[in-house]
């Protein structure tokens, strides 16, 4: 479906109205503290906003005669005169009228998610430190310009890339709503950490959608503690960091992807938060150059390998524990593999 003026205007609205929702999360959590009435909690609240946003979308949609920045704030509006008994709550909604009403004739959503993709694609770099570079002979500098696609199937990622046209495609769609604009610089990060530097060309679904879609999520979270306890400024708010975890591997649809999520996860808590083998095993994976001999799915088997021997050691406390400290040890993800437990179809996988 093509992308009209009425589609942009709407675009142009829901990322003004997230934006500012997102600068008052601290607010909001403050003032719902106060209030003990049911369905005002934080969480409340957030659902109240989700709900505005698809009234917005439906009236909107449905060719209104209204601007949609007059749609937008009555709906807001209303909803302030409904909590009007707690000012404090009912002050935020207004706070965000009065700046939508002031920023929308030169609100771009183009200059919005622009914003997001240069922090994701900055964060990427952060993700690798100089020796992978030196292994991926990528340049950290890359950047992809990125596409609006609209009228998308509704559990498409935020984000995603095409390496055909070096391009990525933002997901736009009606049902769309707060917590889908959360996670656009976490997916930016995501694409270009696990697609447009890796080496294998998207052969590696286990790998690339779901192990390095974790990794993606734990490195935010340790960057943000570290970027923060060294009284530096991080772009993104805790929400931010920790909302995916929430929702994945609940909405992964593809197995392999859940698969490789879980594994991540499921080494992560071996290995107790710790994020230098994780992190050590997702930038070599990443970098991986073939040998002769060796197949281009490598990663893959790679991964089933690990994924078996966790589970044919799950019962043995002794032989977990030599396993961690082989993966603590090893110099490199090929040495990894030689310690492997190995069974009888290991050629299958």
């Amino acid at each position: 479906m093509p992308i009209t003026p009425e589609i942009l205007a709407i675009m142009d609205q829901y990322t003004l109205a997230c934006r500012n929702l997102l600068q008052r999360l601290d607010c909001l959590s403050l003032a719902t503290q106060e209030i003990e009435e049911e369905g005002l909690t934080y969480d409340g609240c957030l659902k109240d906003f989700n709900h505005i946003l698809q009234e917005f979308f439906n009236v909107c949609s449905g060719r209104s005669p209204d601007p949609p920045v007059e749609v937008l704030k009555r709906k807001l509006g209303g909803r302030a005169q409904d909590v009007r008994h707690h000012p404090h709550l009912a002050g935020i909604y207004d706070e965000i009228i009065s700046e939508i009403d002031g920023q929308a004739s030169l609100w771009s959503f183009r200059d919005d998610l622009e914003y997001w993709h240069e922090q994701g694609r900055i964060l990427a770099g952060r993700f690798f430190d100089e020796g992978h570079w030196d292994a991926t002979g990528r340049n950290p500098e890359i950047r992809c310009e990125w596409d609006l696609d609209y009228d998308c199937y509704k559990s498409a990622p935020p984000a995603a890339y095409l390496p055909k046209t070096n391009r990525l495609i933002v997901s736009f769609h009606f049902d769309h709503g707060f917590k889908h604009y959360l996670t656009y610089p976490i997916f930016f990060l995501h694409e270009y950490t696990a697609h447009v530097y890796a080496l294998d060309h998207g052969k590696n679904k286990m790998f690339n959608d779901g192990w390095m879609l974790y990794a993606a999520c734990q490195f935010l979270a340790v960057e943000r503690q570290r970027t923060l306890a060294a009284s530096g400024e991080f772009p993104l708010h805790e929400v931010q960091t920790r909302l995916l975890p929430r929702y994945i591997p609940h909405g992964m649809k593809k197995p392999e992807e859940r698969r490789g999520y879980e594994l991540a996860q499921s080494l992560d808590h071996l290995f107790q938060g710790s994020e230098r083998c994780l992190m050590q095993i997702s930038k070599e994976l990443t970098a991986f150059k073939t040998m002769p001999g060796e197949e281009e799915e490598w990663p893959t088997v790679f991964l089933k390998s690990l994924e078996r021997d966790l589970k044919g050691r799950k019962d043995d406390p002794e032989g977990l524990k030599n396993l961690v400290a082989t993966l603590r040890t090893a110099p490199n993800v090929r040495e990894m593999k030689k310690s492997f437990l190995t069974f009888p179809w290991e050629k299958s996988i």
